[in-house]
């Protein structure tokens, strides 16, 4: 156990690995693009995991739900059995759409990324 001066600034875990967690209360907990492909058991998991260690804040960067995956209702919906979520606009259109513009018989790709900031509740 870190504790002090020699508690780490920022420790990435793997979400198979939450669970083992074993530093002082995280303050702040990122998640970028991973909850979209867990399923609700595994989201609401990784939500508890955190909301019992005490963890004040998450941060996620996910589709709400990949259209490729029927397992998972929404990011935000299983975010905010634990945290009081919110939304944030960051820029005035999706960053996805900020890139040169696709082949004309390109077919469309949903990139509805959202920037959600939780507080526990």
């Amino acid at each position: 156990m870190f504790t002090g001066s020699d508690a780490p600034d920022f420790v990435f875990v793997p979400a198979f690995a939450a669970g083992d967690i074993c530093v002082p209360k995280p303050d702040l907990a990122l998640n970028i693009a991973s909850f979209q492909e867990m399923t609700n058991a595994q989201v609401t998991g990784y939500v508890n995991i955190l909301a019992d260690a005490g963890c004040e804040r998450i941060y996620s960067l996910n589709r709400d739900r990949s259209p490729y995956n029927g397992e998972l209702s929404t990011v935000t919906e299983l975010l905010a059995t634990r945290y009081a979520v919110e939304v944030v606009e960051v820029l005035p259109e999706p960053y996805t759409v900020l890139t040169a513009k696709p082949p004309k018989n390109a077919t469309p790709v949903v990139t509805d990324y959202r920037h959600v900031v939780g507080r526990l509740l």
